[in-house]
């Protein structure tokens, strides 16, 4: 149930930010959309009002809390901090301080805008031309963004993007100080070998060893709700073999980017005895529908075997 609520709470908020895209580009339908929201903003003003225009005591008062309902978003987080800070550090001079910083920082903010508001304002009315067209365009691609978002193009591009943008620089890091560094071990192993890491190294060069060390032993991979592409693998069907377990989720863009080398090691020594898993743990409520996770790796290509990890058990 909470899988599916997050679901279409998730094409909720989807629909939600395609509406605002579509109040951008088409003034009538904004004005309409937002028409009650203004005739209730117009009737709070009045309320607050007398009838020769002074301001009474409680209708500012609540003309006050629904600023706050929209200040407190952005300010709230700001002030919980700082408020948990003193109530943990008891009262002193720099709770003192920092509380009055704050409230130093939300008066200027407040006295700024109605400084500069009227002058902002008449700006923008010399500008309505540009200003439309921009609105139009802003509003273009919230509805492409929404697409994108709806058919899972976001986390591939910015999965593509980021492995273009570091791919580069790793391969120069690589180049630049990666033989160096190799030539640099090797000089310290021959002219220090009684150093601990130099004596290994020669001593495994010399001398190399029949078998493996153990470094521990395979968990048991009991506990996956559903296995995708393979039967469920058990230890003892293990054995013997490589085992690369990846954990790891759909929407992930780290992961994302791992899984073309995953998938090439996984096809080329396959035959050679590696068996890649794919342990599937879901970051948030959506990754845990088994459905969307099946999509997932069949657009993605992904055919070694996939543990659906749920319940946190491998």
């Amino acid at each position: 149930m909470a899988t599916q609520a997050n679901q279409y709470g998730r094409w909720a908020a989807m629909a939600l930010l395609a509406v605002f895209g579509l109040t951008l580009p088409l003034p009538r339908f904004a004005d309409r959309l937002m028409h009650p929201l203004v005739s209730a903003g117009n009737r709070l003003t009045a309320f607050a009002q007398k009838g020769d225009g002074k301001p009474r005591i409680g209708g500012s008062f609540v003309l006050g809390i629904a600023t706050g309902l929209l200040w407190a978003p952005c300010a709230g987080p700001i002030l919980g901090l700082v408020l948990t800070g003193a109530a943990l550090n008891s009262a002193s001079v720099s709770t003192t301080f920092l509380l009055l910083a704050y409230a130093a920082g939300a008066a200027t903010s407040l006295a700024v805008a109605l400084l500069i508001g009227g002058r902002v304002f008449a700006a923008m009315k010399r500008s309505l031309g540009a200003g439309e067209w921009i609105r139009r365009g802003i509003g273009a691609a919230m509805l492409l963004v929404v697409v994108a978002i709806a058919v899972g193009l976001d986390t591939g591009v910015l999965a593509r993007v980021s492995t273009v943008a570091t791919s580069g620089i790793e391969q120069k890091l690589v180049d630049t100080f990666g033989n160096r560094n190799g030539a640099m071990m090797s000089t310290q192993n021959v002219m220090q070998p009684a150093k601990e890491n130099g004596a290994s190294m020669m001593r495994a060069s010399a001398k190399p060893s029949a078998e493996l060390p153990v470094e521990g032993t395979l968990p048991a991979l009991d506990g996956a709700v559903q296995w995708l592409n393979s039967p469920p693998l058990t230890k003892n069907a293990l054995r013997g073999k490589v085992v690369l377990v990846d954990v790891w989720t759909y929407s992930c863009i780290n992961c994302l980017r791992t899984l073309p080398y995953l998938k090439t090691w996984a096809q080329k020594y396959r035959d050679q005895g590696l068996v890649v898993i794919g342990v599937h743990a879901p970051e948030f409520a959506f990754e845990r529908n088994v459905d969307n996770v099946k999509k997932a790796i069949q657009d993605l290509g992904i055919d070694y075997p996939v543990a659906i990890d749920n319940n946190y058990a491998i």
